[in-house]
């Protein structure tokens, strides 16, 4: 190649380029091949532009600049048309994927220039259903919002293939995050239960007792059950699991009166408790006897547990009442702790906010894992009443009573020789 100030000449090609404006970059003129007619004169100093072959472009790609080249070929033309053939040779002597694309819509004739495949779009994962409880908690994945769930669920569609990093949030609620794999276009799904901070489980602790108060019928419905008589049959079992069955008719008049008559394998026994006062009668051949022992434990946990006497002592006590959550769900049912300094109760409600089981702690661990059953809820006067009662002693596999009422007559009238002292 011959570098001259004004002009650079091509050899091999006869390429005369003039030289750059100021500031651009050296380029080179249109490619101009000089036409001649034997040994006559040129008729004219300027050389004639004439289609390009295949070789001179190539030849000319490494020297010369690329947006000057274009407008040589587009002044001058193509000799050639653009096969892979001809394209893979200016693309062994350094063309671009553009220069050849340019060629390949000037060449006559000629095949688009091969071009590289379009970047594939990244797989995407099948839809993933988050549930979250409480029912309104806001979800985000790897970092990005994706709104709050509605109804306590929420489809999210477009994720990633791979592993993703969930966070759960809510206000009153501490909040989780979990990670999950994710795979292409399969669905998934995801669920938690978030915790409600100390504040929050008050709260709903309040909330809670309310509603069960609201289902026992309130202070009226209390009323009705808080002097009743009753009759049916119970089933004992001593601390070595000998079980004895009896029928029994039974008084009640809250808060320290209970009346148990029993009759069981031709036995007879009464137990009549006023206050701390107890006193007992009945066949001689249980007197001191372990079943009449168990008799009266019994009826100790009767009038302990009445859910009239459970609510007195929470309220009276000022306990402090915690739940995890405002509603019941599923078969576990919704959990209410009240705690006071000497006694905890756990009580689990049902979807009707009625106890099916309270379970009994206690700060000195006397008598604590005591588990009272309620069941066969029925409506007497304003209140709804449970017609089954079974009580668990924590000392033994089994060691307890069942008691089943067939009759109760609510808001009974009874006086003071009902209950001998």
């Amino acid at each position: 190649m011959w570098i001259r100030v004004g002009t650079v000449v091509l050899l091999g090609m006869g390429l005369a380029i003039p030289p750059p404006a100021a500031g651009e970059p050296a380029a080179a003129s249109p490619p101009q091949r000089r036409r001649s007619a034997g040994k006559a004169k040129r008729k004219d100093s300027t050389p004639t532009c004439v289609p390009l072959t295949v070789d001179e472009v190539a030849k000319a790609i490494p020297d010369v600049y690329e947006g000057q080249l274009r407008k040589i070929i587009q002044s001058c033309g193509l000799a050639f048309t653009a096969t892979p053939e001809a394209l893979d040779r200016l693309k062994t002597s350094g063309a671009s994927e553009e220069l050849l694309q340019f060629i390949s819509r000037l060449a006559p004739g000629g095949p688009p220039a091969p071009t590289s495949a379009a970047p594939k779009e990244p797989p995407r994962a099948g839809p993933l259903t988050v549930t979250c409880y409480p029912p309104e908690c806001d979800v985000l994945v790897n970092g990005t919002s994706h709104g709050a769930t509605q109804g306590g669920s929420r489809t999210i569609t477009g994720l990633p293939v791979g592993k993703i990093f969930l966070d759960y949030r809510k206000k009153g609620y501490e909040g989780q995050q979990a990670s999950l794999t994710l795979q292409p276009g399969a669905p998934a799904r995801h669920s938690i239960k978030l915790a409600p901070t100390p504040t929050m489980k008050e709260k709903l602790g309040a909330e809670v007792f309310a509603q069960l108060m609201e289902s026992l019928g309130g202070e009226a419905g209390l009323r009705d059950v808080r002097t009743l008589t009753a009759a049916g049959k119970a089933v004992l079992w001593d601390p070595s699991g000998a079980r004895t069955d009896w029928t029994v008719n039974a008084r009640l008049q809250l808060p320290d009166r209970v009346y148990w008559e029993m009759q069981g394998a031709g036995l007879k026994w009464w137990v009549s408790r006023v206050g701390e006062k107890t006193r007992t009668g009945g066949s001689g051949k249980l007197r001191g006897s372990l079943e009449a022992k168990e008799i009266e434990k019994g009826i100790n946990e009767f009038l302990s547990f009445q859910l009239v006497a459970l609510v007195d002592r929470i309220h009276d006590g000022k306990m402090r009442l915690l739940a995890g959550a405002g509603t019941p769900s599923g078969q576990e049912g919704l959990v209410l702790r009240a705690e006071g300094d000497v006694e905890t109760f756990v009580l689990t409600l049902g979807q009707d906010f009625l106890p099916a089981k309270v379970v009994y702690e206690s700060a000195s661990g006397l008598g604590s894992g005591l588990q009272v059953l309620y069941s066969d809820y029925r409506p007497q006067g304003q209140s709804h009443y449970p017609m089954t009662l079974v009580v668990k002693f924590a000392d033994a596999v089994q060691h307890g009573m069942e008691l089943r009422f067939a009759r109760l007559e609510p808001n009974a009238k009874l006086r003071d020789k009902d209950f001998p002292r």
